[in-house]
């Protein structure tokens, strides 16, 4: 019996392929793109420490890979998008499945003013305040139909509605044409708290909606209401549930009232107030038909009509 052949040693594996006495050339870019190539200081096969690559270190013709390029994510400037997605106007690398893409210098675009210059009494510019303009902000020619829908159940709550009514009728560009009945409701969603006292007021402004809006929330801080709790309990709650036939949306407003359409406790009132009236909008109607439908219509448990002191 022989023995078996002896395993090759790395150096018997790699010797073939490698010449540590040659001083391989090092191919480099210049910032044009072209190549150039650098002698590297002669290696010593019996130098310590030498460490061999690896085969996969080694290409075909014996010679090293050249460096790879500096990382373009370095660039803290860089955007980064899917290569299904590219921008024809940038120039892209690729690497690992992502395309690299040279930021592109967009113009960004310009707010529209609708505040004017603030100046102080010399006429000096003290500041100028911007707001994107949207329909929220929009002065109506004419005199338009709104309804608020209003309602406490902290302190003395019928007080404070008759109060609320008052702060309305005193609003400038707001003008009070009729006042619902007071209706006595159980809290809807929310943690368990006790039964509302809830009303509309049916009124014709020449406000924006949202100046409505401030002047509705500057009547609810003075009667101290907070948001700590969504649906919580509250010393004062007035919402903007139409205004005239608008339809629209925006962070801070949602015209109609979203959930206007299946609250009894808005529905009733107004029905009394105003039998013609009517909710515009997705899910709307006659406030009649309804109210009588509403989901929570049970939980009206009465109404009051002369509720107001004279």
């Amino acid at each position: 019996m022989t023995a078996p052949d002896a395993e090759p040693t790395v150096d018997e594996v790699y010797a073939p392929a490698l010449d540590y006495t040659q001083s391989p050339a090092i191919p480099t870019r210049t910032p044009d793109g072209s190549s150039t190539a650098s002698a590297q200081s002669p290696v010593s096969a019996s130098s310590e420490n030498l460490e061999l690559p690896g085969p996969d270190a080694v290409a075909e013709s014996g010679a090293p890979d050249e460096p790879a390029p500096a990382d373009p994510l370095e660039n803290a400037n860089t955007q980064i998008i899917p290569v299904a997605n590219p921008q024809p106007d940038s120039a892209d690398l690729v690497r690992g499945g992502t395309a690299i893409f040279e930021p592109v210098q967009r113009p960004k675009p310009q707010p529209v003013s609708t505040a004017p210059l603030l100046s102080n009494e010399s006429g000096a510019v003290e500041s100028n305040v911007f707001a994107m303009h949207d329909q929220m902000d929009e002065t109506p020619e004419q005199p338009v139909k709104v309804v608020l829908a209003i309602g406490a159940n902290m302190g003395d709550a019928q007080k404070t509605l008759s109060d609320a009514v008052n702060g309305l009728r005193e609003t400038l560009g707001l003008t009070v044409t009729a006042v619902g009945p007071l209706a006595r409701t159980a809290a809807v969603g929310g943690p368990e708290q006790q039964d509302y006292l809830n009303s509309v007021v049916i009124a014709e402004t020449t406000l924006s909606p949202r100046e409505l809006l401030r002047a509705t929330q500057a009547i609810e801080k003075a009667h101290h209401r907070t948001r700590e709790v969504h649906w919580g309990p509250r010393t004062l709650d007035i919402d903007i549930i139409i205004y005239g036939t608008l339809v629209a949306e925006t962070d801070d407003l949602a015209i109609p009232h979203p959930r206007a359409n299946e609250r009894a406790f808005v529905l009733v009132p107004w029905d009394q107030a105003d039998p013609e009236a009517f909710l515009p909008g997705l899910g709307g109607g006659p406030v009649s038909a309804l109210a009588a439908t509403a989901p929570d219509r049970e939980g009206v448990r009465w109404l009051a009509l002369d509720w107001l002191p004279n």
